[in-house]
């Protein structure tokens, strides 16, 4: 939670093995309001009662500190399931694509068949 925007002086940025980002409406933001009413509940906190109450204007301040690779992979992960299910799908047989597969289906000539042929 950065209110303050003092977050970019307080963290290291010695070592680029972190990224940063605002919350982006995914599951890790509906997961840090599910904290955040499990923090209310247990500890009555007011400041956790203030955010959650004005929580479209509050939400612009908490900041995701991601390791690289683990945001790579998520990128990675994402890109994935855009592709899934955008193969194009089977056209329905016509009645002569029916007979030309049903004729691939049938059985090929035994051995005995095509030996007796030479």
């Amino acid at each position: 939670y950065d209110p303050n925007g003092q977050l970019r002086y307080k963290a290291n940025f010695a070592e680029p093995v972190r990224d940063f980002e605002r919350l982006e409406g995914d599951a890790y933001e509906e997961e840090l309001k599910t904290y955040l009413q499990e923090h209310v509940e247990a500890t009555g906190s007011p400041v956790a009662e203030r955010i959650l109450a004005d929580w479209e204007t509050e939400r612009q301040y908490f900041v995701q500190v991601y390791p690289l690779d683990y945001k790579r992979a998520r990128k990675q992960a994402a890109d994935a399931d855009t592709w899934k299910g955008k193969e194009e799908a089977p056209k329905p047989l016509g009645a002569e694509e029916k007979l030309t597969r049903h004729a691939q289906q049938v059985a090929p000539p035994s051995e005995k068949d095509v030996a007796t042929k030479f």
